[in-house]
C-alpha cells in the first residue's frame, strides 16, 4: 500500500514571498562617509525638536510617505556662524530609510546651507552625538574640539562614529563596507 506524503511546496513558497526580509531592495549608491565630509562646507551639531510623519495622496490606490524633522542648530563648526537649515526631510523605513530621535543631538555634514534638507535613501550626512556631548557644554567637549579640528581638513576624528552611532541613524544596520 503506498501512502501519500503531503506536499508543502506551494504553501511553504507562498509564506515565503510574503516574508518581509524576502522583498528586494535597491536605491542610488550614496556617496560614502569621507566623501560626505570632505565636500561638507557646512558642519554644525543641532538638536532634533519636533519630527512628524507625513502622508500624501496621489491618486486614487497611491500615497506617498516622508517624515519631517524641525531642528535647532546649537553649534556651528564650519562654514555659516548661523547655520540656515532648520528641518530635514527623509524617507523613513527599512529600505534605505533614516531614523532620528526627537531630543538627541547630531552632526550634519552638508554640501550647501538651506532652510530644508531632503535626504536620499541610505545617505549618511547626519550623525549621533548626545553620547559624546552635554548639550549644556558643548564648546567645552573635547569631542567638539576634536571634531572641529578633524572637519577643517575633511575627515572625521578616529572611531567616529562607530558603528553604535552609525547603526542609530538607519533603519537597518548598515553592512560593514558603508562605514568608511
Amino acid at each position: 500500500m503506498r501512502t501519500r506524503q503531503p506536499f508543502f511546496g506551494l504553501p511553504f513558497s507562498a509564506l515565503l514571498l510574503s516574508s518581509p526580509g524576502v522583498l528586494a531592495c535597491s536605491y542610488a549608491e550614496p556617496p560614502s562617509i569621507n566623501e560626505v565630509v570632505e565636500a561638507a562646507e557646512h558642519v554644525f551639531i543641532f538638536r532634533l525638536e519636533v519630527a512628524r510623519f507625513r502622508t500624501e495622496s496621489c491618486g486614487d490606490s497611491c500615497t506617498i510617505q516622508w517624515a519631517e524633522a524641525e531642528i535647532i542648530p546649537l553649534l556651528s563648526l564650519k562654514g555659516s556662524s548661523e547655520p540656515a537649515t532648520r528641518m530635514f526631510r527623509w524617507v523613513p523605513g527599512w529600505c534605505g530609510g533614516q531614523r532620528f530621535d526627537v531630543g538627541e543631538l547630531y552632526v550634519a555634514f552638508l554640501s550647501k546651507d538651506s532652510p530644508e534638507v531632503q535626504l536620499a535613501p541610505g545617505e549618511q550626512r547626519l550623525f549621533h552625538v548626545t553620547s559624546r556631548v552635554s548639550p549644556e557644554r558643548l564648546e567645552e567637549s573635547p569631542f567638539v574640539e576634536e571634531l572641529r579640528s578633524a572637519v577643517r581638513v575633511g575627515k572625521l576624528p578616529s572611531g567616529y562614529p562607530s558603528r553604535k552611532e552609525a547603526n542609530r541613524t538607519t533603519e537597518v544596520p548598515l553592512p560593514p563596507e558603508t562605514l568608511m
